[in-house]
């Protein structure tokens, strides 16, 4: 099958297993209650186990255009469909899940849930472009070193601020985990976990599991061949060593060193003297990087919903130890790939394995002519 056929006949299976929940109950607003997706009828049941196979082959398509990437804004668009197509994965399986779901955890959370995001999965997809459009520069004349240092700022503060709401959830589950399961899943690599979940779990429930795990092989080629192993284990002692929630958010602060590259990059445009003119532009490179990384953030928060649903699921969660290891593993690969995105978009001198943009410290060194 050409690539354009294979595409667009996912796209097309996808919206036909892929509707979004009904519309709100008479003196219900908006948004206010979770509104649950409906279960599959046989028909479309049928086509979900199909369409797996469709999954696959995707994956391994964009996978290709990944390594054939020519530039680092290609490559960004493909890891936006990579994790478009995990949520998709998690979305399909969170159907195929609906009954027992309702009736093991009703009241589930919209964290919980991939309802509503079913148009953000299909954008993602089809028009990735379109969520890694540049901030807008603020509105300033005469004033270039100004300008740069705000938008250096406000790049650095939004992704770290985008860091945290995205791996909230899962950095909590796996918090909520005993510290030997993350520390076994962080080093399972190579571990069918597929052919042990079958022999335990029962059919009714084997496509959904299935879908969970093409979506957090997604993830896994996300991290890419070399870093996989050490970004799972880095995420794992970055868990061990939060006592609790609370310090999440300055553990990533930490992690990412915003403060640190931003006074480092003031200390750089103050004392340019330069010609001004190419401080504009680099400005609206660093807008650039702040929208790149927004993109993957909005869609990567889709992928921590879509995961907790396996731990609402007895069948799956209790089903030891390979449920629960299925599910650390899908949490440290989306924390790792949401915590290494960022770290590049800020830094990407840092880590050499994971370099796929110019971050914003190296777009300032090499900008302002830094030695």
């Amino acid at each position: 099958m050409a690539t354009s056929d294979l595409f667009d006949a996912y796209l097309q299976g996808l919206s036909a297993l892929l509707t979004p929940p009904g519309a709100p109950k008479a003196g219900e607003r908006a948004g206010e209650a979770l509104r649950p997706v409906s279960p599959y009828s046989a028909t479309a049941l049928a086509e979900a186990e199909g369409f797996l196979r469709q999954s696959r082959a995707l994956q391994a398509e964009l996978y290709r255009r990944w390594q054939e990437a020519v530039d680092a804004f290609e490559r960004s668009k493909v890891e936006v469909q990579l994790l478009a197509a995990a949520a998709a994965d998690l979305a399909v399986a969170e159907r195929l899940l609906a009954a027992e779901l309702e009736a093991k955890a009703p009241l589930r959370s919209a964290r919980q849930s991939t309802a509503g995001d079913e148009d953000l999965i299909r954008q993602a997809l089809q028009a990735p472009e379109t969520l890694l459009t540049p901030a807008a520069l603020p509105r300033r004349r005469g004033a270039e070193a100004e300008l740069l240092l705000e938008v250096t700022y406000r790049c650095l503060e939004d992704v770290k601020e985008k860091t945290v709401k995205a791996t909230r959830d899962a950095i909590e589950g796996l918090l909520a985990m005993p510290l030997a399961v993350v520390k076994e899943a962080a080093e399972m690599v190579g571990v069918d976990l597929g052919a042990k979940l079958r022999e335990v779990i029962g059919q009714s429930l084997q496509t959904a599991v299935d879908y969970i795990l093409a979506a957090i092989e997604k993830l896994r080629l996300l991290l890419g061949p070399e870093g996989e192993q050490r970004i799972r284990q880095a995420v794992a002692e970055f868990v061990a060593r939060l006592q609790d929630e609370k310090a999440v958010r300055q553990a990533i602060a930490d992690f990412l060193a915003t403060e640190a590259i931003y006074q480092q990059g003031k200390t750089w445009i103050k004392g340019y003297q330069g010609d001004t003119a190419v401080l504009v532009p680099l400005a609206g490179q660093i807008t650039a990087l702040q929208g790149s990384f927004a993109g993957r953030a909005r869609v990567a928060d889709v992928v921590v919903k879509g995961l907790a649903l396996a731990k609402l699921v007895p069948a799956v969660w209790t089903t030891m130890p390979w449920g629960p290891l299925a599910v650390a593993a899908g949490y440290l690969a989306v924390v790792g790939f949401i915590l290494f995105s960022a770290g590049d978009h800020v830094d990407s001198d840092r880590f050499a394995f994971f370099d796929r943009v110019e971050g914003v410290r190296h777009v300032l060194q090499k900008g302002l002519g830094v030695s």
